[in-house]
């Protein structure tokens, strides 16, 4: 059955925006994993202004057979364990992508997939909705959702056009909760 979409939510990329990236590799096991510094203050800000918070994840490595399934959840484990701990709370939800570049599935980003299950499954409003991201497949994904769309810059992709742009997760959330009480458009 699908819910009323009247909820809004923080679409938040993991690898490199909720946890360190491991360049050139995957984060294949919880102690690989390593929580952001302002990720917990980015999730309770989220929570506090009415939003869900949502992690969306492609993880080709499954279908590469570089990791397993399994070893993902325990790595989703750890994250929402170590958010418990340090700031008491957890993202509301986990939205992962298993597939390879040439599966033609509908959910690997910049396909929007996880974001319109999400909205589907949990009503979410996506045109009241966020999705940060620190590339240009995260930013797109966003955009073909319908979702507004905030570019952590990492020095990766060059010339990302999204509606917020910040250096850091803080900047990001403080633009973006800044405008909203100003009645502007987030820049």
């Amino acid at each position: 059955m699908e819910q009323k979409r009247t909820r809004r939510a923080f679409f938040f990329d993991r690898d490199g925006v909720v946890n360190l990236r491991v360049v050139g590799d995957y984060i294949r096991a919880p102690e690989q994993f390593r929580l952001l510094p302002d990720v917990g203050e980015a999730l309770l800000r989220a929570h506090d202004e009415g939003y869900l918070a949502v992690v969306i994840t492609n993880q080709r490595g499954i279908a590469r057979g570089m990791m397993s399934a399994e070893s993902v959840d325990k790595v989703h484990s750890t994250m929402q364990a170590t958010l418990e701990e340090r700031v008491g709370d957890r993202f509301d939800a986990i939205y992962l992508c298993p597939h390879g570049t040439d599966d033609q599935c509908d959910c690997r980003k910049p396909k929007p997939g996880m974001l319109l299950a999400a909205a589907r499954e949990i009503g979410i409003d996506l045109s009241k909705s966020w999705i940060i991201g620190d590339s240009t497949s995260d930013v797109e994904a966003g955009r073909r959702a319908g979702c507004s769309t905030a570019y952590l810059e990492t020095g990766v992709d060059e010339e990302v056009r999204a509606d917020v742009i910040g250096r850091s997760l803080e900047e990001i959330i403080d633009k973006i909760f800044g405008a909203q009480r100003s009645g502007n458009q987030a820049t």
